[in-house]
C-alpha cells in the first residue's frame, strides 16, 4: 500500500450543494497532513465559505446577465447611427470640397 504521507498525495473533498441560485459543485485540496488536522467543524465551515462565496458572487451585480434590449430599443440605436453617419458623410464631403 502507498504511503499516505507522501508530498504527491492530495485529499479532494467534492462539495456538491443545492443552493438558491442553483447547484454548486467544487472541491477543496488539502495535503495528507492538512486534511488530518482539520477538525470536523473546520472542514464544514471550509465548504460553508465556499458556498457561500459562490452564491454571493453569482448574486452580485456584475455577475448579472445584462438586459436584452428590445427590437424597439435596437431600431432607435439603428436610427441614431445612421443619422450619425449622415452627418459624418456630410462632414466628409464640406471637406473634399475645399
Amino acid at each position: 500500500m502507498a504511503n499516505l504521507n507522501q508530498e504527491n498525495i492530495d485529499i479532494r473533498v467534492k462539495i456538491r450543494e443545492e443552493t438558491e441560485k442553483g447547484q454548486f459543485n467544487s472541491a477543496l485540496y488539502y495535503t495528507v497532513d492538512e486534511f488530518e488536522a482539520l477538525t470536523e467543524k473546520q472542514l464544514t465551515d471550509a465548504k460553508k465559505d465556499r458556498v457561500d462565496a459562490w452564491v454571493a458572487h453569482v448574486t452580485t451585480e456584475s455577475a448579472k446577465i445584462p438586459d436584452v434590449p428590445t427590437e424597439e430599443e435596437l431600431n432607435e440605436e439603428k436610427a441614431r447611427l445612421e443619422e450619425e453617419i449622415a452627418e459624418i458623410d456630410k462632414q466628409k464631403l464640406e471637406l473634399t470640397d475645399k
